[in-house]
């Protein structure tokens, strides 16, 4: 199921165009894999990501005893094998997954709108984002809301040292996950 801009009526009038990238950017295999209910989560996720807030994740419990886990991000070179190593690393066995990136801006579009295009809010509105969603069991010693907490704060150390994209970080980001 494919959204439209009516769907989301609930949303700031600046985050109309970043839907407009969302619906645009990503394949139909996506929308007919997720809920709308999820499309909704995935979505408001998306909008909150900014340099400071690069990443959020998303959890949840599943009558089966599995857990549903949705990293959202901005896309970063070698960023999949990081999140997949820190789920590894926390006890999370991947069962089944999906993963989505937005297409690529073509560079003659950036180049085209010129100075319109430099201001912060565009550069921001144009960036890639991924949708690395995945199914799995949860063996861990911790209580699932430090396990959750603990997650949560190493995936944003890590994506959060991909964003300052320097090679020490990088470099830094590597070795967190190791």
């Amino acid at each position: 199921m494919k959204l439209d801009i009516k769907t989301l009526k609930s949303l700031p009038p600046e985050a109309e165009r970043l839907l407009v990238e969302h619906l645009s950017r990503l394949d139909d295999r996506y929308f007919k894999i997720f809920g709308e209910e999820d499309l909704h989560r995935h979505f408001r996720a998306l909008a909150s990501l900014s340099p400071d807030h690069p990443a959020e994740v998303l959890l949840g419990q599943r009558k089966d005893g599995t857990m549903d886990c949705t990293v959202l991000a901005f896309d970063y070179p070698s960023e999949f094998s990081m999140i997949t190593g820190i789920l590894a690393g926390m006890g999370f066995n991947i069962l089944s997954g999906d993963v989505f990136t937005y297409e690529g801006v073509p560079g003659e579009l950036l180049e085209s709108h010129g100075r319109t295009l430099r201001r912060r809010e565009e550069i921001l509105l144009k960036r890639r984002r991924i949708i690395d969603h995945g199914t799995g069991i949860v063996e861990s010693p911790f209580p699932s809301e430090a396990w959750a907490a603990e997650l949560k704060k190493k995936m944003a150390g890590v994506i959060g040292l991909l964003e300052q994209g320097d090679e020490p970080s990088v470099i830094q980001a590597r070795h967190e996950v190791n």
